[in-house]
């Protein structure tokens, strides 16, 4: 018999355990991309939870986060579709229709 304080974490291979925690803004993450979703059941009814993996993070280091409170965190992450500025360049319309009115009121794309 043992007492658990004398328990360890085990670790997976390759896995480092760091002697301290970084500096709080020495790496400011977001969600970079959901790999998976599922729905929990809890005492008010469901929720929607994703595992996300983080910016500069691998796969390997992804959480379970509920997305409702994630969202609300990190409202324009990447991790939900949004558009970000990893390629600046000129935005124009030249290629888009131009759209007119027919003379009997349709719209007509040109």
């Amino acid at each position: 018999m043992f007492h658990v304080s004398q328990l360890k974490a085990c670790l997976g291979p390759g896995r480092q355990v760091l002697s301290q925690l970084p500096h709080p803004d020495a790496t400011h993450q977001i969600p970079d991309l959901v790999l998976q979703r599922h729905v929990r059941q809890r005492d008010l009814g469901t929720i929607v939870q994703v595992l996300v993996q983080w910016s500069g993070s691998p796969a390997e280091d992804a959480t379970w986060e509920d997305l409702d409170s994630l969202k609300q965190q990190f409202p324009r992450a990447p991790a939900w579709g949004q558009a970000g500025i990893q390629d600046p360049g000129n935005v124009s319309d030249q290629d888009l229709p131009t759209m007119a009115t027919s003379p009997t009121g349709e719209l007509d794309l040109k």
